[in-house]
C-alpha cells in the first residue's frame, strides 16, 4: 500500500462519524442483497445464497475494523523479536 493510502486510512480510522456513515450505507446495500427466496431455489442453492450472504457481511464488517483499528496497528507494530 503506498503512502498516500495509508495517510488517507489513518485520517479515516480518527473519524467515528464518517466511518459509522460508511457502515451504515454498507449495512444499507446488504440489506438490499439479502437472499430472496424463489419458488424454485432448492435447499441447497439457498443455503448456498445465505452463507454468501453470511460471508459477505462478514468480509465487509471485518473491513470497517480493521480501518478503525489502522491507526493502533501502525503505532503498535507487530515484531516477531522475544521479549526478555
Amino acid at each position: 500500500m503506498n503512502d498516500v493510502l495509508k495517510s488517507k486510512l489513518e485520517i479515516l480510522s480518527g473519524d467515528e462519524l464518517t466511518l459509522f456513515a460508511i457502515q451504515t450505507v454498507i449495512n444499507e446495500r446488504l440489506e438490499k442483497e439479502s437472499p430472496k427466496v424463489n419458488e424454485q431455489d432448492t435447499d441447497e442453492l439457498l443455503g448456498q445464497k445465505t452463507r454468501a450472504y453470511e460471508v459477505s457481511k462478514m468480509i465487509l464488517n471485518d473491513v470497517i475494523e480493521d480501518i478503525k483499528n489502522y491507526k493502533k496497528e501502525q503505532s503498535n507494530p507487530k515484531t516477531f523479536k522475544k521479549e526478555r
